[in-house]
C-alpha cells in the first residue's frame, strides 16, 4: 500500500472548496477517499468511486430534481386583506391542504383560486370585482405569497374579459382580482377545488 503522505505536505496541497452541502473539503480528498476506498474493496471500484463523488465531490442524489425545479420561475405577489378577508383566504387555504392532504403553500392556494375564477361566468367575477373594489379601502393589510409567474398571465387574462364588461369602470387592480378569486374558491365545491388544484400542477410542471 502507498505510504501515507506528510501532513504538512497534506496542507499544503489542500485547498478548499464546496462539497454541495456548503461544506469545506480539501481538493485531495476524493483522491484519497478512492484510493482507500478501492484499497478495501477492490471488486466494487466503480461503486466506490461513485460513492466517493456522492461524498466529496459536491453530487447531491436529489440535484437534477432541484435544477428542474430552479427552472420553474416563480414571482411574489402582493394581497391586500382586510381581517375578514384574511381569514377567508386562511379557511380557503386549510381546505385545499385538507383536500390535498399535503402541506400546501399559500401561492398554490391563490393560484387555485385564480384558476377557478377563470373558469367562472364572467358577470359572476366583475360581481365579486366590484365589491371587492369598494372593501378595498378596508384592506389595509399586505400580504405576500410566491407562486409561478403564469399567475401573473391568468390574472391579466380575466381582469381583460372583466373589463370589457359594462359593470366595472376601469380595468380592475389586481389586489381586487385577488381578493374576488379568493371569494370565488370559498364558495366553489371540494370537486371544483381539486380539478383546478390539478390543473395548477400540471402548468407548473410544464413550466
Amino acid at each position: 500500500m502507498q505510504a501515507s503522505r506528510p501532513v504538512g505536505r497534506w496542507c499544503a496541497e489542500t485547498r478548499n472548496r464546496r462539497n454541495g452541502w456548503g461544506t469545506d473539503v480539501p481538493l485531495s480528498a476524493p483522491q484519497c477517499r478512492k484510493r482507500h476506498l478501492n484499497a478495501a474493496f477492490p471488486k466494487s471500484a466503480a461503486s466506490n468511486q461513485a460513492l466517493a463523488v456522492m461524498l466529496f465531490g459536491g453530487f447531491r442524489p436529489n440535484q437534477f430534481e432541484e435544477k428542474k425545479m430552479a427552472a420553474r420561475r416563480s414571482r411574489t405577489y402582493r394581497l391586500r386583506l382586510s381581517g375578514e378577508g384574511t381569514e377567508r383566504f386562511l379557511a380557503c387555504h386549510h381546505r385545499l391542504a385538507r383536500l390535498t392532504g399535503s402541506l400546501v403553500p399559500y401561492g398554490a392556494t391563490l393560484f387555485v383560486a385564480m384558476l377557478l375564477t377563470a373558469g367562472s361566468d364572467t358577470a359572476e367575477i366583475a360581481a365579486e370585482v366590484s365589491l371587492a373594489a369598494a372593501q378595498r379601502s378596508r384592506s389595509d393589510k399586505e400580504h405576500f405569497v410566491g407562486a409561478s409567474d403564469r399567475l401573473s398571465a391568468i390574472e391579466t387574462q380575466i381582469g381583460h374579459l372583466v373589463e370589457q364588461t359594462d359593470m366595472v369602470s376601469a380595468r380592475p387592480s389586481q389586489a381586487a382580482m385577488f381578493i374576488a378569486g379568493i371569494a370565488i374558491m370559498a364558495a366553489s365545491e371540494d370537486k371544483a377545488i381539486m380539478a383546478a388544484f390539478d390543473r395548477m400542477t400540471r402548468l407548473v410542471a410544464d413550466g
